[in-house]
Formats: C-alpha cells, structure tokens, sequence
C-alpha cells in the first residue's frame, strides 16, 4: 500500500483521536464545552490544518489555531498560567510536552477511552499527554560485498553501538 492510500487512513485516524478528546475534558485549563476550540500547536501549519478544517467540517466546532515553534509556545503557556485561552497543545517534541507536564501546565485526561485506545508506552504516566502519531526511520545502506557493514544494526538503538 503506498503513502498516499494510507494519508486518507491516518487522516481519518487523527480526526477520531480529535473527537475522542474533544467530547470531554482537554489538556489545558480553558477547556469547556463550547463552539469552538483553541489549539495551539508546534506542528507545521500546512500539516495539521487540513486536519483541524476536516474536524470543523464534521463537528461544527471552529477551530482557533495559533501556530508557532514548540519552545515560544510552551513559554506562552508559562506566562498565560490559567488564563490561558488554549484548549489544546500539540507538538512533535515529546520534550517539550513532558517539560510542559512538570511544570503544570498539562491537565490529565481521566478517561478510560483514553487508556483503551493508547498504549502506556505512548502517554504520560498521569495521562497529561498522549501521543497522536508515530515515525518510521528508514536506514539505506549500500549492498554492495566490499563496502558492506560487517554487522548491520538490527534496530535502531544498536546503530549507536558498532
């Protein structure tokens, strides 16, 4: 199956895990139910928008999407405190979410549905984030006998041991 087959599937995906926690409780403290959302978000505007504008066009609930780097955000964050007007915060820096976490700023989301759907591995301990999406690496390497690696890494982690 090619990428461009699976971007429907991923995009439908994300839209469920949106609704998921859109239908209750959110990360940040402004989140009540309401007609629209504030998402402040690390990831590439083009990127996420077409999944937030397929979100609106499913639920009616406008979305409010303030784009800017992880670091500006979460120091935003820090200085809104409670006042915030952000009812969500994605980013693909699992660092800065989890600095986020300790400092407060991430509220728990205490749903099973939640539990049942990510694996442990894939959220904080206490629920204050979960992850959305995940990564493929891909390692090319030359096969030709003469230049070949000896060993070649079965994982990623062993490629930092030769």
């Amino acid at each position: 199956m090619s990428f461009a087959n699976l971007l429907p599937m991923f995009t439908r995906t994300i839209l469920a895990i949106f609704l998921l926690f859109f239908s209750t409780t959110i990360f940040l403290p402004s989140a009540q139910a309401a007609d629209s959302l504030t998402i402040y978000s690390g990831r590439s505007e083009r990127l996420i928008k077409p999944v937030l504008d397929a979100f609106t066009a499913s639920t009616g609930i406008q979305i409010n999407l303030l784009s800017s780097g992880t670091t500006e955000l979460v120091n935003r964050l820090k200085a809104e405190g409670d006042r915030t007007s952000a009812d969500l915060f994605i980013t693909n820096d699992a660092g800065s979410l989890e600095l986020a976490r300790a400092a407060g700023l991430l509220h728990p989301l205490n749903m099973r549905e939640v539990e049942r759907a990510i694996p442990p591995q894939f959220r904080a301990s206490d629920n204050a984030w979960v992850g959305l999406s995940g990564r493929f690496w891909i390692v090319v390497y030359n096969t030709t006998p003469e230049i070949r690696l000896p060993c070649l890494p079965v994982e990623r982690r062993s490629a930092c041991n030769p």
